[in-house]
């Protein structure tokens, strides 16, 4: 697979191009009459339309730059999907053998520790040592057994824990909030659907309890 090689053009030619209109347009400090005002409302007007001309030059070299971006990660894709598919059935089997090991591990454990405390209960019994052996039968025996697990330990191959949450009851966690068991971090505000909600209601998003309507004002200039 080949690309067309991409051409980056000087930039000297269009900083050159404007130098002169932001030039006279940084004089403009502050609009203290009518006539500064109009002046300006120029600038603004013919800062934006070569701020068009900027993007309208550059954006054939976007363009081609995004599909040979996609042309890359699309191959790259057709020959990582099969690997990654393999490498996580097969990680998902190295998971369910070793946490099945775990379990039958926690299973010997257990009654490892309990035939641990009857034996050294029955040898403190034997000696006439009731105390310590009621001591053993509580678990706090001298005699501590561990039982390993019997999956192999391979070289280079490591488990990590994932840990994310779900949740199952929205209004169960915001009367948590709301009383101060949980921190207010755990329900941010939803910004994006709360802005659409200003474009639309403006003024009238100031009835929600906790919502304060902002606007702000921008200057368009067109070419």
């Amino acid at each position: 697979m080949t690309t067309q090689a991409l051409t980056v053009p000087e930039i000297e030619p269009l900083e050159r191009d404007h130098a002169v209109l932001l030039e006279r347009c940084h004089a403009v400090t502050h609009i203290s009459s009518p006539l500064v005002y109009e002046s300006a409302a120029i600038c603004k007007k013919e800062l934006s339309a070569r701020r068009l001309f900027v993007l309208d030059f550059f954006k054939p070299m976007k363009v081609s730059i995004d599909a040979a971006k996609k042309t890359v990660l699309d191959r790259e894709r057709l020959v990582l999907t099969p690997i990654q598919t393999e490498e996580f059935r097969i990680g998902r089997l190295l998971v369910d053998y070793d946490d099945a090991q775990e379990r039958q591990r926690q299973l010997a454990q257990r009654k490892a520790e309990e035939d641990a405390k009857l034996a050294e209960a029955e040898q403190h019994e034997a000696l006439g040592d009731h105390q310590a052996a009621d001591a053993a039968l509580d678990g706090q025996g001298l005699v501590q057994v561990e039982v390993p697990k019997a999956t192999p330990k391979i070289e280079g191959l490591s488990y990590r824990e994932n840990w994310s949450a779900d949740v199952t009851d929205k209004l169960a966690l915001i009367k948590a909030v709301a009383e101060g068991k949980a921190p207010l971090a755990y329900v941010e505000a939803n910004y994006a659907v709360l802005n659409q909600a200003a474009r639309s209601l403006k003024q009238e998003l100031n009835g929600i309890p906790g919502v304060k309507a902002v606007m702000t004002k921008t200057a368009v200039g067109r070419r």
